[in-house]
């Protein structure tokens, strides 16, 4: 049900794994970006991110993970 949800949403819906490995891709991003499912599903977000954004992207996306890692750390260390 959640997959019929997603396809049918108007707006782009897509997820990747921490390693940028993208394992959703609904219609309307297909619709967007002009890859189809097959065509998007297990490629790299390098796909989608323009090469002259990918180095800030990917240093955004390094920067979320260790802050993450820190907020984690923290909520583990005050239960």
């Amino acid at each position: 049900m959640a997959d019929r949800i997603l396809d049918q949403a108007a707006d782009a819906v897509i997820y990747a794994d921490r390693t940028g490995s993208i394992a959703r891709w609904n219609s309307a991003a297909a619709a967007l970006f002009g890859y189809s499912p097959e065509e998007a599903l297990g490629q790299n977000l390098d796909l989608i991110i323009p090469e002259h954004l990918r180095a800030a992207h990917w240093q955004g996306a390094q920067m979320l993970t260790r802050v993450r890692a820190q907020f984690i750390g923290r909520r583990r260390h005050h239960q």
